[in-house]
């Protein structure tokens, strides 16, 4: 189930995550609303806002994750094609050119250290490879 469920946060659209948030949260809401006593069609209402003020922050946390995850996917590569550089000529190419996509893709303190980490491997090795 657990699986079902990062997969689906994963993978799917946008549009979709909204649709399922939405109503799960609104129909989490309204049994709760309704115990309050108040009627039913401001339980309704409310719990329709509820569910699409819900899931659109759901969604727009999924986006952040996703985006993270790239970021994440990418300084690992980043890293290994640097572990692997053995010239200054491919050092140059890879902070020109990837490390530039890695920090345009870099939002949030982690991702700042894990660049500086990276940044500083980098310097380091450039200065003892030939």
């Amino acid at each position: 189930m657990r699986k079902t469920v990062n997969l689906f946060l994963e993978e799917a659209p946008f549009w979709q995550v909204f649709v399922v948030l939405f109503f799960f949260i609104s129909a989490l809401f309204f049994p709760i609303l309704t115990l309050t006593g108040i009627d039913l069609i401001l339980n309704l209402k409310l719990s329709v806002s509820i569910g699409a003020l819900m899931g659109a922050i759901g969604t727009a946390l999924t986006s952040i994750a996703r985006k993270s995850s790239i970021f994440w996917d990418y300084a690992k590569r980043l890293e290994c094609k640097v572990d692997d550089a053995n010239c200054k000529d491919v050092l140059d190419e890879l902070y020109n050119k990837d490390f530039q996509e890695l920090r345009c893709l870099s939002f949030g303190t982690p991702h700042y250290e894990e660049i500086r980490k990276i940044h500083t491997i980098m310097k380091t090795k450039y200065k003892y490879v030939k």
